[in-house]
């Protein structure tokens, strides 16, 4: 690989590229099988990815992969997060700022429901019916998007 040494340089090199169409980088991965470089990433938007959507970020975005892997042959595949994916970094409680959320904490009993608030360097807001709450990160054991969530 030329100039990509990690996915937080992808994330780096092609942020800029996909929030230009008004899309946010969830997850990005890369691997190589056989000689061949595979890129698997997930956007999102607010009012949401449709096909065309992924085909545009695709398009847009293969051409620079060319030239950060130095090589024409990349397997690219853009996709969804999906409706009830399973955040993995906190950077995604921005992106997802507004959705619903099921938050399964490390002391093995406590689980919050409520919609993501404002995202700080080592908690995210929840929004629940009886108020608003500040979750440290390192207390989280697993969240999931939820979108039966809603805060009346």
């Amino acid at each position: 690989m030329a100039v990509v040494r990690s996915e937080e340089d992808l994330l780096e090199a092609l942020g800029p590229l996909v929030q230009g169409l008004g899309y946010s980088i969830v997850e990005i991965h890369s691997t190589r099988i056989r000689g061949t470089t595979h890129v698997n990433m997930a956007i999102h938007r607010p009012d949401g990815v449709t096909v065309d959507g992924c085909a545009e970020v695709s398009r847009t975005i293969l051409p620079r992969m060319e030239i950060l892997y130095d090589t024409q042959d990349i397997y690219l595949e853009v996709a969804s997060p999906g409706i009830d994916r399973k955040l993995k970094h906190p950077r995604e409680y921005v992106i997802f700022k507004g959705k619903g959320v099921q938050i399964h904490l490390k002391d093995g009993k406590t689980v919050l429901r409520g919609l993501i608030g404002e995202s700080h360097a080592d908690a995210v807001t929840l929004i629940e019916e009886s108020g608003q709450v500040d979750v440290l990160y390192e207390q989280i054991q697993k969240a999931r998007l939820d979108d039966t969530q809603e805060v009346k």
